[in-house]
């Protein structure tokens, strides 16, 4: 049986590794800069909307209270039809 060199599985090893953590880093890289890239497109497109003011008006009604489709109003009071 052969002998397997040690300091040559090693040396395999330790490049494999090396390759590894090469393209892991290159992912990284790459994530980060979608994360970037996704980031200020969303502040683009959000930036692109105006904010508009509402106005508020105060009005007073004069008269009784107008129900649309008929019906009984009773504030705190008990109805017959209950």
């Amino acid at each position: 049986m052969k002998e397997l060199n040690h300091e040559y599985a090693f040396e395999a090893l330790g490049e494999r590794l090396d390759r590894t953590n090469r393209r892991l880093f290159i992912i990284v890289l790459i994530l980060i800069s979608a994360l970037i890239t996704t980031n200020v497109g969303w502040l683009y497109y959000t930036s692109q909307f105006s904010v508009e003011e509402t106005t508020m008006i105060e009005a007073e009604q004069d008269g009784e209270l107008n129900i649309i489709g008929g019906g009984d109003v009773n504030y705190g009071t008990e109805s017959p039809s209950n």
